[in-house]
This record gives structure tokens, sequence and C-alpha cells, in this order.
């Protein structure tokens, strides 16, 4: 396996906690597309970001799925292929989201799912813009996207908890950097680029929001947390 799958899996396995909060999002994926299923064929879905196919995985244990999933790392890719390539039911592409959806995201036919698990944080503001544009274009059933929570006291306890326990979130905040966007003062962090450090939720929720309409928007390990307390953010769009 390569360094960066091996990396990339046991952060997200790194403690009981990490493992249970990074597991909500794939529990509410499984028990959305679950609502979406219909008897007698399976879900048409596509994943932007899939890594290794750990999605995928969840999915196809649960339901009938026809599964595409893109990412533009080959070591991930390559891991994806390697657990699930044998399924008939599956394809991993090697490609950026807004490239593949440009290319041949018509051709993929009716989607009734399409969704960007802890991903769209990664990718550039305006990319990302396109991206959605692209997909509300397609016009599926559902849009599903969750990213981490990086600006208010949610952050300062994140990355308490991360020094206290030896994880490396922390590690791409400076101290100062942890309070200012614990305050909210995002002009006082660094540029967003394509990590975690600068990132706001909101601002994707409107993002989508001017795409598509969204449904709901759920919050981790609680829906009844306030975002300010919340790890992560869990967003419904119906393009249709």
């Amino acid at each position: 396996m390569a360094d960066a799958v091996e990396t990339y899996e046991a952060a997200q396995n790194y403690s009981g906690l990490n493992s249970w909060l990074h597991g909500f999002r794939f529990r509410h994926l499984v028990r959305t597309a679950q609502r979406l299923a219909e008897p007698g064929r399976p879900l048409n879905v596509l994943e932007i970001g899939c890594a290794y196919g750990k999605a995928y995985g969840a999915l196809d244990a649960a339901l009938a799925i026809r599964y595409v999933g893109v990412d533009p790392h080959a070591d991930f890719i390559a891991e994806a292929q390697r657990r699930h390539g044998a399924r008939a039911n599956f394809r991993a592409v090697c490609e950026g989201g807004e490239a593949f959806l440009a290319r041949e995201g018509e051709s993929l036919g009716p989607l009734d799912l399409v969704f960007a698990l802890e991903t769209l944080e990664h990718v550039p503001a305006a990319e990302v813009q396109r991206i959605l544009e692209r997909i509300a274009a397609l016009r599926p059933r559902l849009f599903v996207a969750s990213v981490p929570v990086e600006v208010g006291p949610a952050v300062v306890l994140k990355n308490l908890g991360s020094a206290l326990t030896g994880y490396q979130r922390h590690k791409e905040y400076s101290f100062a950097e942890t309070l200012w966007a614990g305050i909210y003062r995002l002009d006082k962090v660094a540029p967003h680029q394509c990590g975690h450090k600068g990132f706001d939720w909101r601002w994707l929720v409107h993002t989508i929001h001017q795409a598509m309409p969204i449904v709901r928007v759920r919050r981790f390990p609680a829906n009844w947390l306030p975002g300010a307390l919340a790890t992560s953010i869990y967003i419904e769009a119906a393009p249709r």
C-alpha cells in the first residue's frame, strides 16, 4: 500500500474517537442512499474525491449500486482498484472532479446521487464553484457534501484535542491561527488554499445554495449541536 494511503487511513483510525467521528459521514451516506433506493434497479452514484473507495464499500454492502469514483491522486486510485476493481459495479478514474465532469459527465446517464465527502475543502474555491455548476447541470436526484468545521469554538476544541492526544491535525495551524479561527477572525488566518486552515463551511453552504436548492444541513456528531460546536457538516441539495 502506498505511503499516502497508509497515512490517510491511519489518520482516520488514529483512535476510537477519530474512527467514530469519521464514520458519521459514511453511515449517513448509506442512510441517504437508502432513502433514494427503488425496487428493481441499482442506484447510479458518482463520488468526487473517492480516495481508496471506502464510501463504495459502505454503499455496496448496504444496497445495489452502480458506482463511479473520481480522484486525482494515483496512489488512491491504485488502492481503490486493488480493493474493489474486480467488482462489476465499480469504476475508479484518476482525474480531477471538474475535468471528469466536463469530459464524461453527460455520458454517465441519469444520476441518483453525487457526493463529495471531506473533499471540497481540498479544492480551490473557483474550482469548487465550477464543479457545483456542472453537477447542477447534470440534475442528479441528490447531491451530498460533507466538510470539517474549521471556524468557531469547534476548531479550538479539535486542535486542542489533537495536541493532547498526539494527533496531527493541529500542526497545520499556528497557536495564534487556532485562536483567531476560533473567534471567526479568518482575516487573521492565512488564506485558505487546499487544506483545512482558513476553510469556512458557511461559504460552502452559500456556494451550493447558489447552484442548487439545499434540502438540509446536518451537524455531526449530533444534529442538535450549533455549527460552532459541530466537528463536521453534512449538506444535502436537490438540483431537480
